[in-house]
């Protein structure tokens, strides 16, 4: 009975031992292999996520500019603006658009008439605007007595492109 004892203590370790070497440690293995690729999708999907908010807040703030370097755009959004206050345009002088680098710098001069009141509250409203404008200047000349000054603006905004091309098919296919 002895060496049939010891013949099954032997196939036991033997067993074991295959056991351990051929089906353990290789699932060991592959269980560390699916967890590190869980950790990078989760890193992956992080970053994803962070991109698209990344991408939304450039967009937020490009509505701020202008859709295209065109000063006319700049002369629109000045008009209305100048509309609620009073403030009477007098000469609009559109300046040539400048490159800066990758920029475009937009620019207007306006010459207007207005109270101090009404050119405070014009002031306001470009300080308030959904829109990025600038006011790069501002000279106030008063005539003679009257209430209302000649009032020299020049204002700025940049336009700048579009980083990413939009996907050629953005809306969905049919």
């Amino acid at each position: 009975m002895k060496p049939t004892f010891l013949i099954g203590i032997v196939e036991v370790a033997l067993a074991a031992f295959l056991g351990y070497n051929m089906v353990y440690r290789p699932q060991q293995r592959e269980v560390q292999r699916v967890r590190a690729q869980q950790g990078e999708e989760r890193t992956h999907q992080q970053t994803q996520t962070e991109i698209a908010a990344y991408l939304q807040q450039i967009e937020r703030y490009r509505k701020r500019l202008p859709p295209e370097p065109d000063p006319a755009w700049l002369v629109r959004e000045l008009v209305e603006l100048a509309r609620e206050p009073g403030v009477q345009l007098t000469s609009i002088t559109q300046e040539d658009p400048q490159s800066v680098g990758q920029f475009t710098r937009v620019a207007v001069q306006l010459q207007v008439s207005a109270t101090y009141h009404q050119l405070g509250t014009f002031l306001d409203a470009i300080e308030r605007s959904d829109h990025f404008l600038r006011v790069d200047r501002l000279d106030i000349q008063q005539q003679g007595s009257t209430d209302r000054p000649t009032i020299q603006l020049t204002f700025s905004t940049l336009y700048v492109p579009p980083l990413l091309a939009a996907p050629a098919n953005a809306g969905g296919g049919a």
